[in-house]
């Protein structure tokens, strides 16, 4: 049986990026070689091909938090980035995909919710109608520039509304899937006035049936990417270049560079910028969480859990799902075409998660099978896989969200906002209020810094 993945430890996919030069002075350095990154250097290179432009990789793989295994019966299995949200014609990774040939499937909204223990079926609505009033209830609430926490307003409403117990679980199993889950954080460090600012784009929500690692293959060719290479000091004090210095010693200069550096590995200061960095970004740096979407994978044999219930999110009902790590199972039969399950761990919960053995994590997603289906006796899968995003010294969490200490949703393109002597940008999902914590966020914010710089130099953009 294959024991799961920490992400500590790196493995190298297979892909065609080429290592052309041992350059170290280029016309564009770009820092980090996921989606971001990626898609700032094929912007520069489509439209000036004699750009000489470098990508720094810390790791020894490309796709940053896009990161696709495969199992040992060849299945695509993600532990990272999985969906394109809103996957219509104008959505940036839906004309990706359709560019490079890539196969997806729709994801399912339909929403089982099963009672642990028992394994009573609660239905979507009767969870929803729930959730939805604590909702209106709380925009009713917030004040312009509100600074109260998700914790505080659900705290508030429990109090004046006194419900019932039964009410009470599914309340907070509908907090649970669309706001915890959703955003990745912890209720108590999660702006209620702001975070659902972001917009999105129309259509469903769609999988890729051969991995998101397609997205990288596609966007690698002609690229010089250098592997191994953790930036650990940028200086951006000259009008004419900017010199980036690695934890390796290797020193490189560029007229332009883009950092793509994850939200998590700002806040941990492991780069030392020359100058420091502005006090807006900074304070705009910590407006923001980075949390934490781990999931655990499991491959079966059988689609022994119900036929009925192939392509849905099947959610564990309990008293109180904020202290349960399993309670939300997605089937990913009719995306892989495979029997699998991915139960994801979200926010407060993602550390002791992490924390657990994989033999313990194993056991802990079985038994709350076990009590969703318990007429059922649940087989051991196959092989599985476990992400530790917060382990990862590379990014350090999953995906940005918004803190109750902002004032706005304006703090994600204060990290967008280049140096004020336009060499160093900044790209990312994190620096863009429009669709933060997406592909097609990230994506675009390295299009719009390869845009600025190609705006400079006179290119076709």
């Amino acid at each position: 049986m294959y024991t799961g993945i920490k992400l500590l430890t790196f493995v190298a996919l297979t892909v065609s990026a080429a290592e052309f030069t041992t350059a170290t002075s280029v016309d564009v350095l770009i820092i980090g070689a996921g989606i971001s990154g990626l898609g700032a250097a094929r912007t520069l290179l489509t439209s000036k091909p004699t750009l000489n432009v470098l990508v720094l990789e810390a790791s020894q793989r490309a796709g940053g938090r896009i990161y696709t295994v495969t199992s040992k019966g060849g299945l695509p299995i993600e532990l990272g980035a999985s969906w394109i949200h809103g996957a219509s014609a104008s959505n940036p990774i839906t004309q990706l995909a359709k560019q490079f040939g890539l196969k997806t499937a729709i994801s399912s909204d339909d929403q089982f919710f099963l009672t642990n223990g028992t394994g009573k079926e609660v239905t979507y609505k009767a969870v929803n109608t729930v959730y939805r009033a604590f909702y209106k209830w709380m925009e009713n609430k917030l004040t312009n520039k509100d600074r109260r926490s998700v914790r505080t307003m659900l705290d508030e409403y429990l109090k004046a509304k006194k419900l019932s117990s039964y009410d009470q679980s599914l309340l907070k199993a509908g907090v649970n899937s669309n706001i915890v889950q959703e955003y990745a954080s912890g209720l108590a460090t999660l702006s209620a006035a702001y975070f659902d600012q972001d917009g999105g784009f129309d259509g469903d929500d769609v999988m890729f049936s051969n991995g998101t690692i397609g997205l990288i293959n596609g966007l690698l060719p002609g690229t010089q990417v250098r592997y191994g290479q953790q930036v650990s000091a940028i200086d951006y004090s000259s009008t004419t270049q900017v010199k980036v210095t690695t934890i390796r010693g290797d020193v490189f200069t560029a007229s332009y560079v883009i950092s793509t550096l994850p939200l998590g590995v700002m806040q941990r200061n492991t780069v030392k910028w020359t100058p420091a960095l502005d006090a807006a970004k900074v304070q705009a740096m910590y407006m923001l969480n980075f949390g934490t979407l781990d999931r655990i994978t499991l491959v079966f044999n059988t689609n022994w859990w119900d036929s009925e219930k192939e392509d849905c999110w099947v959610n564990r009902l309990t008293a109180d799902n904020e202290k349960n790590l399993f309670t939300e199972f997605y089937s990913l039969t009719n995306i892989l075409n495979r029997n699998a399950l991915v139960a994801f761990v979200a926010g407060d919960l993602a550390a002791p998660f992490e924390a657990m053995s994989n033999t313990s994590i194993l056991s802990g997603a079985l038994a709350a099978l076990s009590s969703m289906f318990p007429s059922i006796t649940v087989p051991q899968p196959t092989e599985y896989f476990i992400s530790r995003w917060a382990q990862n010294p590379f990014s350090y969490g999953a995906y940005s969200s918004i803190r109750p200490n902002a004032t706005s949703g304006s703090v994600y393109d204060t990290l967008g906002v280049p140096s004020s002597n336009k060499r160093l940008m900044f790209a990312g999902e994190a620096t863009q209020k429009a669709y933060p914590s997406t592909l097609h966020g990230a994506y675009n914010s390295g299009v719009r810094e390869a845009k600025r710089i190609l705006q400079v130099l006179g290119g076709k953009h």
